[in-house]
């Protein structure tokens, strides 16, 4: 009787324990807010004018003009000129060699339905072998990027199919179809690789020296026991931080986000100055709240303040979290001060 008593004692100080250190749980919810991608080449506002050559040879120019090759790029924030001299990124693009290697036709095999039952039927498929020799230069007046399809050990540039959306019941009719429609296949052959070609060169061009919409990320640490004296507070604290950090614009003052933040960033400063650094519950706690902090000052672009809250995880609680964190501003700084930026938000 008496060790019942003892073990029943026992449990209900483990329940109280238990309960005691739950309450400083917190959990994470991640939020988004928009900014500028900075890309890697900084021209200034003034000098962003790019220029478009074409070589185009005498296959290929009937096709596709230089003046369609200049409209395909995707170069927003830039204008276009016809002075090389004048230009911050100068673009040359060749096609020449158009090769017809071969004429077949390609055999399909379906089974169709006749009379109620399912039979092989034979389906000719026209197609073309070709080749054709794609260059393109990107040069700025510091840098030199070149790129050809030609194959450096046979000097010779892909073979590639062309196949039509077309079928044939014999393959005489697909050749004759073939011979009859020549100009178009080639006039399709051609635009397709030029557009292909256009669409890798801004591919290389976007990130190099676009400035495009980018979402950054932060994650915010909350209260998620119910016995924590902060658990209501917080669950409607999750919405509405997450909605003013959604929020964010685009491009425009922080100003008012700032504002609408600062009651639940001093919250954040309270609870964190209520904990205790030497109960190890209340510092992981602490930890979180120094950690919201350095998140919500990043976010805000306060970044001196965000760098004190991420020194402060590092020296006194989490130190990989920290330098991560702070890798990450630093970085951010670094690019928005190679970019003559004071915002990432124009």
């Amino acid at each position: 009787m008496k060790m019942k008593k003892i073990m029943a004692l026992l449990l209900c100080l483990l329940a109280i324990s238990t309960g005691a250190i739950a309450q400083y749980n917190t959990s994470k919810t991640s939020m988004s807010f928009p900014v500028r991608y900075l890309p890697t080449h900084y021209v200034p506002v003034g000098q962003r004018a790019y220029c478009v050559s074409c070589g185009f040879a005498r296959q290929v120019s009937p096709y596709f003009s230089p003046n369609e090759a200049a409209e395909t790029l995707h170069l927003d924030g830039w204008t276009m000129t016809d002075n090389p001299d004048q230009a911050a990124l100068r673009i040359t693009i060749n096609a020449y060699d158009f090769l017809i290697e071969n004429i077949h036709e390609d055999k399909f095999i379906e089974k169709v339905r006749h009379h109620g039952e399912f039979v092989p039927v034979e389906y000719f498929t026209p197609t073309i072998d070709y080749s054709i020799v794609i260059e393109y230069v990107l040069e700025t007046n510091t840098s030199r990027q070149t790129y050809s399809n030609v194959d450096v050990y046979t000097h010779r540039p892909p073979i590639n199919t062309f196949r039509m959306d077309k079928r044939f019941n014999n393959p005489r009719d697909c050749h004759d179809f073939v011979r009859e429609n020549k100009e178009v296949f080639i006039e399709k052959i051609i635009r397709t690789e030029l557009y292909n070609t256009i669409e890798e060169i801004n591919e290389e061009l976007i990130p190099q020296f676009v400035y495009k919409p980018y979402t950054d990320h932060i994650k915010i640490a909350f209260f998620s026991s119910k016995k924590s004296p902060y658990y209501a507070k917080h669950q409607s604290a999750r919405n509405e931080i997450k909605n003013i950090i959604n929020s964010i614009p685009l491009d425009g003052s922080l100003a008012p986000t700032i504002r609408k933040m600062q009651p639940w960033i001093e919250h954040f400063k309270e609870i964190e100055k209520s904990l205790s650094a030497t109960n190890k519950k209340q510092k992981q706690a602490k930890a979180d709240m120094v950690y919201n902090l350095a998140m919500i000052y990043y976010a805000l672009e306060i970044f001196d303040v965000s760098r004190e809250y991420c020194n402060r995880l590092i020296n006194e609680f989490d130190e990989s979290t920290g330098k991560r964190l702070l890798r990450n501003l630093e970085k951010t700084e670094s690019e928005m001060k190679r970019h003559n930026l004071q915002t990432r938000h124009f």
